[in-house]
């Protein structure tokens, strides 16, 4: 069974977070210092669509509250819902990189949609979805994906409003000068980032510890030959901080089971969610 699995039934029904029908209400955990149980905190929290924080030291209690409760009470957009689909018959979606956040995909792989939920002020979601498309004669422009996102306004009250946007690509007959896209780069930095810490993660908690080393080192190195981190993007120097910082966590039993666990579990928490986190 997947780790944290077994709390699952600690989390009531009604407020599991992929439940239709149930009262959405988030638990947001906290865990402080070295004696608290943060796999069974950081489950809760996943559960229900909250997150987890790693208090370390005294002084970052006042920011990580104010954090989360500023988010709480600025919530700007409800029960938001993204539907992909492909703007033609010939394309099809491979995959959907959503995080913690439920997704699904038709049989035909011509649409995907993904259960967001609430937004705070100024918050952003960013979907990494992979698409294959045909070789054909060149055009200037094709159309590739239609994105509707349908959500509620708190502040109004409206529900079921909608924006959809079209995702066009040019497709010359010469490619002089290739461009790669800086902020699908940067997501895809994420996205492995995320992985290695889940990877390295499972093999700590078996006690492999070398291994759990190698696989951030690993990915510590191939984010440094990335187009946005020889850019110096904020976003690919944070995740190799926190990548070696996950190392040194993860240096004896002792170190990890005292403050890595959770560390890894709130950064974790913080990537799959696109939320911050204290840690």
């Amino acid at each position: 069974a997947p780790i944290g699995e077994g709390y699952r039934s600690l989390v009531p029904n009604s407020i599991h977070r992929n439940n239709s029908q149930g009262l959405k209400i988030p638990v947001h955990a906290f865990g402080f210092g070295v004696d608290h149980d943060a796999d069974l905190m950081n489950s809760i929290s996943e559960i229900s669509g909250g997150t987890f924080s790693f208090i370390e030291a005294e002084n970052v209690i006042q920011d990580a509250f104010a954090q989360c409760i500023g988010g709480l009470l600025s919530v700007v957009v409800q029960d938001l819902h993204v539907e992909v689909r492909c703007a033609q018959s010939r394309l099809q979606l491979s995959s959907v990189k959503a995080g913690s956040y439920q997704s699904t995909l038709t049989n035909n792989a011509r649409m995907a949609s993904i259960q967001v939920g609430d937004l705070y002020a100024e918050e952003e979601r960013d979907f990494l979805v992979t698409l294959n498309v045909p070789v054909e004669k060149s055009s200037d422009e094709m159309s590739l994906l239609i994105v509707t996102c349908l959500y509620s306004d708190p502040i109004t009250k409206i529900e079921g409003l909608d924006v959809t946007s079209e995702v066009k690509i040019q497709r010359p007959n010469v490619v002089i000068d290739p461009v790669v896209s800086i902020e699908v780069d940067r997501q895809r930095n994420r996205l492995q980032a995320t992985e290695a810490m889940a990877e390295a993660r499972v093999k700590a908690e078996r006690g492999d510890f070398t291994t759990a080393i190698s696989v951030l080192e690993r990915c510590h190195r191939g984010l440094s030959e990335t187009i946005s981190a020889q850019a110096g993007d904020p976003l690919c120097v944070s995740l190799s901080a926190e990548l070696k910082e996950m190392q040194e966590r993860m240096a004896t039993r002792r170190v990890y089971e005292e403050s890595g666990r959770a560390y890894v579990l709130s950064g974790l928490s913080s990537h799959l969610l696109q939320r911050a986190t204290a840690r």
